[in-house]
C-alpha cells in the first residue's frame, strides 16, 4: 500500500502534464492521497488513506463473502461501536476515528489474503483501487468524448516516457454521470482513472444540486460503515484535517508485482 501511494505522489506532476497533453489543457488531474511533512518525516493525509482502506475492504468483502463470518469482521463490528462511543459519549481515552478504522480494516485485509477453509492464497486478493492517479475533462458532445477515447487508445508511451494502455471503459452516458469512465495503465505499476464528461453548462442549477445531493446520499448508504458512522467520520475529517498517518512496517513489505485490474 505505502509503495503504491508513494509512487502515485512521485508521478503526480508527470501525470498532470501527460494527461493535459492527451486530453487537452483543461484536463484536471489530482492524486487521491496527498503527503505532508511533519518533523521532517513525510506522512500521508489520514482521511484520504482511510477512504482508500475502506474502499479496498468493501471490494474484498464483495468478492469474498465468507469474510463476513470471520473473526476480523466481528472486530470490525465492534469498531463501529467504538466510533459511536467516541462521537456521542467520549467516555474513554480518545483514539482518533482514523486510527480505529485503519487498524480494524488492516486486520480485515490481512485475513482476506487467505481462504478461511484451507489458508491458501486467495486469487481475488488484489489491490483494486484504480484512482490513486485520476483526472477529469469535460466536452460538449459525445463525439468529442469518443475522439478523446480514441486518442487514449492510440497512446502507448506518454510525453514523459511512461507506458500507457487503456484497460477498461465504462459507458455511463445513460446515468446521471453522463461520462465515460476509463481505467488505464500508467507507467510500470499504477492503474489510473479518467472521467470524460459531458459539459453540464446547460443543465439547470436545480438539476445539478439535486443530482449532487442524491449522489451524496447514495455514497453514505453504500458505505461499509453505514450512513450514520460515515457522517461521523466525515465530521472528524472536517474538524481535524491535519491528521496524518505513516506506515511503520513498510520496510518489511515485499515490493513485488504490479497493480492488477479486475475486468468483471
Amino acid at each position: 500500500m505505502s509503495l503504491l501511494l508513494r509512487k502515485a505522489i512521485e508521478l503526480q506532476d508527470a501525470f498532470k502534464e501527460d494527461m493535459k497533453e492527451i486530453l487537452g489543457s483543461d484536463a484536471l488531474a489530482c492524486p487521491k492521497v496527498t503527503q505532508v511533512v511533519k518533523d521532517g518525516v513525510p506522512e500521508f493525509n489520514a482521511c484520504a488513506v482511510r477512504r482508500v482502506f475502506v474502499k479496498w475492504a468493501e471490494n474484498l468483502l464483495e468478492a469474498c463473502p465468507d469474510l463476513l463470518t470471520s473473526k476480523a469482521f466481528l472486530q470490525f463490528v465492534r469498531a463501529k461501536a467504538e466510533i459511536s462511543n467516541n462521537f456521542f459519549f467520549k467516555s474513554t481515552v480518545q483514539k482518533s476515528t482514523h486510527k480505529i478504522v485503519i487498524d480494524t480494516i488492516c486486520y480485515l485485509i490481512e485475513v482476506a489474503k487467505y481462504n478461511l477453509a484451507d489458508q491458501t492464497r486467495r486469487k481475488e486478493f488484489v489491490f483494486n483501487i484504480y484512482d490513486l492517479l485520476r483526472c477529469k475533462v469535460k466536452r460538449n458532445s459525445p463525439t468529442e468524448i469518443v475522439d478523446l477515447l480514441r486518442k487514449m487508445e492510440g497512446t502507448k508511451v506518454t510525453k514523459n516516457g511512461h507506458k500507457f494502455e487503456v484497460l477498461r471503459v465504462k459507458n455511463r452516458f445513460k446515468t446521471n454521470n453522463r461520462d465515460l469512465l476509463i481505467n488505464f495503465r500508467y507507467g510500470d505499476v499504477l492503474v489510473g482513472e479518467a472521467q470524460l464528461c459531458m459539459d453540464d453548462a446547460n443543465v439547470s442549477k436545480l438539476t445539478k444540486h439535486n443530482y449532487e445531493f442524491c449522489h451524496y446520499i447514495y455514497e453514505l448508504e453504500r458505505s461499509l460503515f453505514g450512513p450514520t458512522l460515515e457522517l461521523m467520520m466525515q465530521y472528524e475529517d472536517y474538524q481535524r484535517p491535519d491528521i496524518s498517518v505513516s506506515f511503520e512496517a513498510e520496510d518489511l513489505v515485499d515490493a513485488r508485482g504490479n497493480q492488477a485490474i479486475d475486468h468483471s
